[in-house]
């Protein structure tokens, strides 16, 4: 139904050194604004699998729709790298704030706010259904079965997919795409990813892989 791509956040030029080229407009976050309007917008459900969330305008989304509307049913499925501990989270708050501190410009308190948090701990508090993905005591590149997905399904009518991660290098450091599928148009597709999130969300719950 729709394209969204991160190419947007950059401009092009022409070089007398190097040609044709291009560069960050870091003001521009074409992507994840999109997904903040899709998420405000959700009547009773969003669902999330993701390898990652670490994407700071999604995540505050997500928790002021919790707040607002504490009878939406919000669920995220991560992968077991996104899991920290009580203490870890504490620590990331106390590193947020140093930095924040000492921040001088705009520019390096942007830095700090996408410093690639672990936001998954902060959706749990808010009383959002949280799971992971687990496979080994500690996880590591190495050996990990990842969960990479990376898609939300919304009031069970539209389904945001692609190869964009809930990352800010996602957004403002690869060129990815998000593509936006509609129950009215692809119904047995989006049927099909709510059949999946199903499954995956029961992971290992009955005893089997």
């Amino acid at each position: 139904s729709d394209v969204l791509l991160t190419s947007g956040n950059f401009t092009t030029s022409l070089s007398s050194t190097y040609g044709p080229t291009f560069k960050l407009d870091s003001s521009s976050t074409v992507v994840s604004d999109e997904l903040v309007a899709i998420i405000e917008d959700a009547e009773h459900s969003i669902t999330i699998a993701s390898g990652h969330m670490r994407l700071r305008p999604v995540a505050e989304a997500l928790i002021e729709k919790a707040r607002s509307h504490p009878e939406m049913d919000i669920t995220v499925y991560l992968d077991g790298q996104e899991y920290i501990s009580a203490w870890y989270y504490e620590q990331q708050l106390i590193e947020l704030d140093e930095c924040l501190d000492e921040a001088d410009s705009a520019s390096e308190t942007a830095d700090c706010l996408d410093s690639g948090f672990y936001f998954g701990y902060a959706l749990a508090l808010e009383g959002i259904d949280v799971r992971y993905k687990t496979y080994s005591y500690r996880w590591h590149y190495s050996y990990a079965v990842q969960m990479h997905h990376k898609y939300i399904l919304v009031d069970d009518a539209m389904v945001v997919t692609g190869s964009y991660n809930l990352s800010t290098n996602a957004e403002q450091g690869t060129f990815e795409n998000t593509i936006l599928f509609t129950a009215d148009r692809y119904p047995e597709l989006v049927q099909a990813f709510s059949e999946n999130f199903a499954a995956i969300w029961n992971t290992g719950r009955d005893g089997a892989l």
